[in-house]
C-alpha cells in the first residue's frame, strides 16, 4: 500500500476516535454538570 494512504487512514481513524471521545464526554460529563448548576451553566 502506498505511504499515504496509510497515513491518511491512520489520520482519518484517529479523528474519528476523538470526534466519538469528545461526544461521549460531553453528552456524559460535561452537559449533566451544566444543567446542575442551572443559570450559572
Amino acid at each position: 500500500m502506498d505511504a499515504l494512504l496509510i497515513v491518511s487512514r491512520i489520520v482519518h481513524v484517529g479523528s474519528a476516535m476523538i470526534w466519538f471521545g469528545g461526544t461521549i464526554v460531553s453528552a456524559f460529563f460535561l452537559q449533566p454538570t451544566a444543567q446542575a448548576l442551572g443559570v450559572a451553566g
